[in-house]
């Protein structure tokens, strides 16, 4: 019963995940886009960096079906970059 406990490998995956607020291929996505310099990951709240997947998720799960790309762009252009940009340290950093 020991893997049932609270350091089984799914406590641990849900600690992870509340404790920095992105699941680990997230994270790693945003790292990169961070070493690139277009985000400051440091700077930019988990809830913001959650919001794309969080709203893909949503309209699969409403649409039961994959979304077009217009969708997928209107989240990333519309509503995830101009709330990262809120969160930059310089204005011209995109």
């Amino acid at each position: 019963m020991a893997e049932h406990g609270p350091e089984s490998e799914p406590a641990r995956s849900d600690r992870e995940r509340s404790e920095q607020g992105l699941l680990p291929r997230h994270r790693t996505i945003y790292q990169r886009a961070n070493d690139r310099g277009e985000i400051d990951f440091e700077r930019v709240p988990a809830a913001v960096l959650t919001i794309p997947f969080d709203l893909v998720r949503h309209d699969m799960l409403m649409e039961l079906r994959p979304l077009k790309p217009a969708r997928i762009q209107s989240i990333v252009d519309e509503l995830f970059l101009p709330l990262v940009r809120t969160h930059q340290g310089s204005p011209g950093r995109s």
